[in-house]
């Protein structure tokens, strides 16, 4: 009976659960703990994306976070829009997947609220 309660969860797809950041927990600046895909970005407010190597932009983009934590790149530039799920963020560290490995970033800074 287990066995068959398992086979029928396998094959009937789960809703997938909520992202519990939003966009404004992902502002700031992030370098690379290890091999991933961007050695240093920038997510910015109104969605602009930056990236670089050596203090120069290499890229610059636009992104979103989706209700899923996928994080969407977009740029005229790129053939395709790279995706990658955000799994784990705290005030120092962020980790993405890109449905084969993990990319650990360093947090460099995190952009302030101003007083409203």
């Amino acid at each position: 009976m287990i066995k068959r309660f398992l086979s029928l969860l396998v094959l009937c797809p789960l809703p997938l659960i909520a992202c519990q950041w939003q966009p404004d927990d992902l502002i700031g600046s992030y370098r690379s703990l290890g091999h991933s895909y961007f050695d240093t970005f920038a997510l910015e407010r109104e969605g602009i994306f930056h990236s670089w190597l050596h203090q120069r932009p290499a890229i610059t983009a636009k992104w979103q976070l989706d209700k899923n934590c996928i994080l969407v790149i977009r740029s005229e530039h790129l053939t395709h829009p790279i995706k990658l799920t955000l799994i784990a963020l705290t005030a120092n560290k962020a980790v993405f997947s890109d449905g084969q490995t993990k990319q650990h970033y360093q947090r460099l800074s995190a952009q302030q609220e101003t007083d409203k």
